[in-house]
């Protein structure tokens, strides 16, 4: 299922996600593919041999080969700021446009701070993944060690390539909740704890901004006919509350 949580990282959010707002902010490089594919919710599909006027199509980013010193770098912007726990970064499809090796960086902004290809190379990075060899044609998992919250990360290619997809494992953290909020939003810090089963959509989808459009962008599970018990999600809220109201849409 797209977008589905890696088993290593329940029950973290995709921070990453175009549903919560978040963006490709800028890229050292777009000749061959624009970069905005990367966070696309649905897998990476084959070029099936297809051509775009720049050359052969791939379902994700692709950058020139450099002939000087240095190395492509993608920004992205988090739709919820957060603690970043792991990254998955999938190269399939990419037929040997993979790069070398990767490394990422991460900082934290203000929501006042200007942000544009010009400003985001003066931003205050910090190291969060050493650069590190990866395998090419699947999906690569890199553990993020780091107790910091996040609001933007850097890809960094070393020397150059592509990848289809980049999806970024964490808790959204909200710097302070006042008045009537939604406890159960993602984008206020909740996540899906535990959950009996979400055979036909991830729990966590009840706690994405928005309506569902369909049965797979809601929390669906196989049917219980003749077995006891029930399903059930247990949703971890951002902090001690009074809960005063709960609406359930079905």
């Amino acid at each position: 299922m797209p977008d589905s949580q890696p088993l290593g990282f329940n029950p973290l959010v995709n921070l990453a996600s175009p549903q919560l707002g978040a963006t490709v902010v800028s890229a050292s490089d777009e000749f061959f593919t624009a970069k905005e594919a990367v966070l696309e919710p649905n897998d990476p599909v084959p070029g099936d041999g297809r051509f775009s006027d720049r050359g052969r199509w791939v379902d994700g980013w692709l950058t020139r080969r450099r002939r000087e010193p240095g190395w492509e770098w993608l920004t992205i912007g988090l739709g919820q700021a957060g603690l970043v726990e792991g990254v998955d970064l999938d190269f399939r499809h990419l037929d040997g446009n993979h790069p070398e090796s990767i490394s990422i960086d991460a900082c934290m902004l203000p929501t006042s701070t200007p942000i544009n290809r010009f400003t985001v190379e003066r931003f205050l990075w910090s190291q969060v993944l050493p650069q590190t060899k990866i395998e090419p044609g699947v999906v690569n998992r890199f553990e993020i060690n780091s107790s910091y919250r996040y609001t933007h990360l850097r890809l960094n290619l070393h020397p150059d390539g592509g990848v289809a997809r980049v999806r970024v494992w964490g808790v959204g953290v909200r710097e302070r909740l006042d008045g009537d909020v939604d406890l159960a939003a993602i984008l206020n810090g909740a996540y899906v704890d535990l959950v009996s089963d979400q055979t036909f959509g991830q729990a966590q989808n009840m706690l994405m901004p928005g309506f569902a459009g369909n049965v797979s962008e809601g929390w669906c599970t196989r049917r219980l006919r003749g077995e006891p018990g029930y399903e059930w999600a247990e949703i971890e809220l951002p902090g001690e509350s009074i809960v005063r109201r709960i609406g359930i849409d079905t």
